[in-house]
């Protein structure tokens, strides 16, 4: 029994199919088991981890039998879903300098900006951390960046703005990275370890060194410091590890 060629890479909707009952057969033999969770299997499925952001009752109007209104009845709650999605939302805030002259001595008086308004268009703390992130945690391009800002957040972005997001990040990151080796070599114990990593599925030759201590990880001298603290850079929650 061979399924047919233009098939191979679709699911299979008919429960009777006996190339997959065949296929499951195979698999319950060579493994003993039967497919999907086995008795005592722990739950990993998705869970709840935060109060709804909005609640909808799904309640019905009038009785399904006799058509009788039900809208003034209380009812009672027997089942609940949930369902988690993305509101991307840009905000764009509008900052305008008010001059009032005194009525007393004719003086104009005008407030000044905040210090990080220096021009007359920019982006914020949250742009320059997801730009950050893109480029260099997802390893995005800067084009492919550029075009998931300017196309689904409605950022009007260049590349090269995204680049300099790239340069300010490095400059306040460069201190916890100056204090992670330092830390480190405080330390009266490490753990050393290492890793010889695959370039394109063929072993690069090179081997990383991580030196890792709670908090704190580091590779050297031959790897690259990935620390995760874009967010934490720029959107100020505290440099306090790695």
């Amino acid at each position: 029994m061979t399924r047919p060629k233009d098939t191979d890479t679709l699911p299979c909707q008919n429960l009777q199919c006996k190339y997959c009952q065949k296929e499951k057969d195979k698999n319950t033999i060579k493994h003993g088991k039967n497919p999907g969770a086995q008795k005592g299997h722990k739950d990993h499925g998705l869970k709840i981890q935060k109060q709804p952001d909005q609640t909808i009752q799904h309640k019905p109007q009038q009785c399904k039998h006799c058509q009788t209104n039900l809208t003034q009845i209380p009812g009672t709650q027997t089942d609940t879903r949930y369902k988690n999605d993305i509101n991307i939302q840009t905000n764009l805030t509008k900052h305008n300098q008010i001059t009032i002259t005194c009525p007393n001595c004719q003086t104009p008086n005008t407030k000044p900006y905040p210090k990080n308004l220096t021009s007359t268009i920019q982006y914020g703390k949250g742009v320059k951390a997801i730009s950050v992130l893109f480029t260099h945690y997802a390893m995005d391009s800067y084009d492919k960046t550029q075009k998931i800002l300017n196309d689904i957040f409605d950022i009007p972005i260049s590349t090269g703005t995204i680049v300099n997001h790239v340069a300010e990040f490095t400059q306040k990151a460069e201190p916890i990275l100056n204090e992670i080796p330092q830390r480190l070599h405080n330390e009266k114990v490490l753990h050393f370890d290492e890793t010889g990593p695959y370039v394109e599925g063929i072993n690069s030759g090179y081997i990383r060194h991580p030196v890792v201590r709670p908090h704190m990880l580091r590779f050297i001298p031959n790897g690259v410091s990935w620390v995760r603290m874009t967010m934490v850079c720029y959107l100020g929650l505290g440099c306090g590890g790695s």
